[in-house]
């Protein structure tokens, strides 16, 4: 399962963005804003980056009326 794509679990995204953004802050390097995998196990493999994670947890958020759950 896509630890990212998953309907819960919004709190290791959130503090997941926050340590790429932390990265970011200190290096000036934008390599986690490049598609990266995880999981990679074979069809289990998800492709994100930095932005696409906070695209996607905003939407997540925007689909719910009283915010997080």
């Amino acid at each position: 399962m896509d630890p990212i794509g998953a309907d819960g679990n919004l709190f290791f995204k959130g503090w997941f963005l926050m340590m790429l953004g932390f990265y970011l802050y200190v290096t000036g390097d934008e390599k986690w804003n490049e598609p990266f995998d995880m999981v990679r196990d074979g069809e289990n493999t998800f492709t994100w980056s930095h932005t696409t994670i906070a695209d996607h947890l905003s939407l997540q958020w925007s689909k719910t009326a009283e915010g997080c759950q």
